[in-house]
């Protein structure tokens, strides 16, 4: 190869990308010129990422603020359809789209032999949050704007963590918006849920905190240590596993893509034995204890079946996601069924559901899936991780690994590694946090700077 030719990722004449940047699809990228172009669009624009920055943060606010999150992104798009007209066929051709819309078919479907159809709706219900993946699509130019603001939102939830223990602490009654309990899940309501979600937060601060430079590498350790603090304090030893895995997975790819240097590494390492002594310190009689327990209830549940413990109860909820997978493999007992079978099964075996721990789910997203939408879920839901997660890591070099356009693809494995404890899509806040992070790896997407400038 000629040493002068240009490198055939090269940028074209007159493109606005900063250095290190993939080349995107150019048909996306003059569809989106032509958006960026438009007059209305040179002056408002700020006013749109703005909207898309209030859905981000507010995804991962108290549930009432996450339901009107997306409301003024709604707003801003149809206020604004005449100026994004161009950019919307590009959308409509998305894979991630066709796959989540044959998800939202196959549930729709499965309600016709769902022992609770009702249930099935709500669980279908998930997917409202969805709505503004279309009117997130034109924002994809700004899209560090919208990943910066999910990591404050998730940060506004560890303040109120803080808030929450500084209340019942110091006996600050404008600080107790709600009840004490040991395991603070901050506004949030389910203190499990907290943890799971802080999983995906972890994700988007690691690959600045171990594969960074510079401003970008103090605040993924700074983000990275707030996130670990919080996961410990909702006593979620479920996303405690899975952000131990995490962090080790981002070390590791920070080993192979050579994205770490010895200063890195030892500011690093300080940094996580100066958490882990004051963690200790803190609560290291907490989480000894819940370590503790949790091992004795594994063991107890295997060797004498003993399954009315925290963790033995959901080894109960595998096996009988198992069983009802057998029963139908290949569609499932209908969405919104497992609740209603283990009724069932339960009262044929002389028990009474009422003495025994039950759950409305399987508490894993596979076995659930398999259970209740049969191979045909399972399938469907393996391949959106797969589009979600190779549409975030599409488009990143070396260079940006160590920053945050990474940290939707390491929350999205992050939420991954969740599933094996957790069924995001039954639950409204995953849900939630799971449409902001599919907008924003959505591919192909636009990878150029946008023409009016960055507004954040």
């Amino acid at each position: 190869m000629d040493p002068q030719a240009p490198s055939p990722n090269a940028a074209p004449p007159g493109d606005t990308r900063r250095p290190g940047v993939a080349v995107g699809d150019e048909r996306v990228e003059a569809a989106f010129d032509r958006m960026e172009s438009h007059p209305r669009s040179l002056r408002f624009a700020w006013a749109y990422v703005l909207a898309g920055a209030v859905w981000a943060a507010g995804s991962v606010g108290p549930i009432s603020v996450v339901e009107l999150a997306g409301v003024p992104l709604a707003i801003a798009f149809l206020t604004s359809l005449d100026v994004v007209w161009p950019v919307l066929r590009w959308w409509v051709r998305q894979r991630l789209v066709w796959l989540l819309a044959a998800w939202a078919a196959w549930v729709g479907l499965s309600l016709l032999w769902s022992l609770k159809p009702e249930k099935g709706v709500w669980e279908l219900a998930s997917l409202r949050f969805a709505y503004p993946l279309l009117a997130a699509w034109p924002l994809l130019r700004h899209r560090r704007a919208v990943i910066y603001a999910l990591c404050m939102g998730f940060l506004a939830t560890n303040a109120s963590q803080l808030a929450l223990w500084l209340g019942h602490t110091l006996d600050l009654k404008w600080l107790m918006f709600k009840e004490w309990h040991p395991r603070n899940a901050g506004w949030w309501g389910h203190a499990t849920v907290c943890g799971y979600l802080f999983v995906a937060a972890l994700g988007l601060h690691l690959p600045a905190a171990m594969m960074g430079r510079g401003w970008a590498r103090w605040a993924g350790l700074a983000g990275g240590l707030v996130t670990v603090a919080g996961m410990i304090a909702t006593g979620a030893r479920g996303a405690w596993i899975a952000g131990a895995a995490l962090i080790v997975l981002v070390a590791g790819v920070a080993l192979v893509t050579r994205r770490w240097s010895l200063r890195t590494a030892a500011i690093a390492g300080v940094v996580l034995a100066v958490a882990v002594a004051g963690g200790w310190l803190v609560a290291g009689e907490s989480i000894a204890r819940r370590g503790r327990e949790g091992v004795q209830e594994v063991r107890a549940a295997l060797t004498q079946e003993q399954y009315e413990t925290d963790t033995g109860a959901r080894i109960k909820f595998a096996k009988w996601a198992v069983e009802m997978g057998v029963e139908k493999p290949l569609l499932g007992h209908g969405a919104g069924s497992y609740w209603t079978w283990v009724q069932r099964r339960l009262s044929e075996q002389g028990v009474d559901p009422a003495s025994v721990r039950t759950a409305p789910q399987a508490h894993n997203l596979w076995l659930h899936a398999w259970a209740t939408l049969g191979v045909v879920g399972v399938v469907l839901a393996a391949a959106i991780a797969w589009m979600a997660t190779r549409g975030a890591f599409a488009g990143l070099t070396r260079e940006q690994l160590g920053t945050y356009d990474a940290g939707p693809a390491f929350a999205l494995v992050g939420m991954l590694l969740v599933t094996p404890f957790d069924v995001a899509y039954v639950n409204s806040p995953p849900s939630a946090l799971l449409a902001v992070l599919f907008a924003l790896s959505l591919w192909p997407r636009p990878l150029r700077e946008p023409l009016g400038g960055r507004y954040a």
